[in-house]
């Protein structure tokens, strides 16, 4: 229970922050534009395409997690800079991806006269830093990156909650239903009685005996693809080591 991704479906006392950020940007712009790569990306996306592809008169949410020197100016011309707000999401504040697409999105701002801290929120940890620097320069609304929590791990954190508020996902049911996992874990007899536990133990014991190192998710609704995108990137990670792990397909 010290891992923050364990003890952070129970915290309430931070929603109330995210929420407030929400509705700021919300109440000032028709696009949001989300730059961010991996953890800081992948979560939000998942969680939005799976709860939130109902919610009328929200802002259209548009994530550029790489680097694509077509995709990305191409994104920023079908933007209008007056009326999107940036989320710039960094735990390190250090990513080099991040601060050549800033450097794109200052300029984009800069020409149409707009003023930086109305159109830019960042999410980066407290420590000194370029992205720290460029908040306190510009002033910018910024929320605290848990230092404790890895990337990938960050869904349930403001890194993931703050896109998904502002596309209208309910985040209190989110984390309740993260609470609601948990416990299903810790009640549980023996570790046969968790699904999730069994599917990976079989995955590595297939792995470990058989030498069969590729395992393929099927996902039979177009809403759970991000989320597809979002669990190879997780497991991939974490266990892809020292020469080691599976290569996870989504199909």
């Amino acid at each position: 229970s010290n891992n923050p991704m364990l003890s952070l479906p129970a915290a309430t006392d931070d929603l109330a922050e995210i929420e407030g950020h929400a509705k700021r940007i919300l109440s000032t712009c028709e696009d949001v534009l989300v730059v961010g790569v991996g953890g800081s990306s992948l979560g939000a996306q998942a969680l939005i395409q799976a709860c939130a592809m109902y919610n009328k008169n929200r802002p259209n949410m548009t994530f550029e997690d790489n680097l694509s020197p077509r995709g990305f100016p191409n994104s920023l011309a079908n933007l209008n800079p007056k009326k999107t707000h940036v989320l710039a999401i960094s735990k390190s504040g250090c990513t080099m991806e991040l601060h050549a697409q800033l450097a794109f999105i200052l300029e984009w701002l800069e020409k149409e006269k707009c003023t930086f801290k109305n159109h830019i929120t960042v999410i980066t940890e407290k420590t000194t830093s370029p992205l720290r620097k460029l908040v306190e320069i510009h002033d910018l609304p910024s929320l605290e990156y848990l230092a404790t929590l890895s990337g990938r791990f960050s869904v349930l954190s403001n890194v993931g909650l703050l896109p998904a508020a502002i596309a209208g996902v309910n985040i209190r049911e989110v984390r309740r239903g993260a609470q609601e996992v948990i416990d299903e874990m810790k009640s549980a007899k023996c570790p046969a009685d968790v699904p999730s536990a069994v599917s990976a133990a079989h995955i590595v014991s297939q792995q470990q005996q058989n030498n069969i190192n590729i395992s393929v998710l099927f996902l039979y609704a177009n809403r759970l693809r991000k989320f597809g995108e979002w669990y190879c990137q997780l497991w991939a990670e974490s266990i892809g080591k020292n020469g080691v792990g599976t290569a996870p397909i989504i199909s």
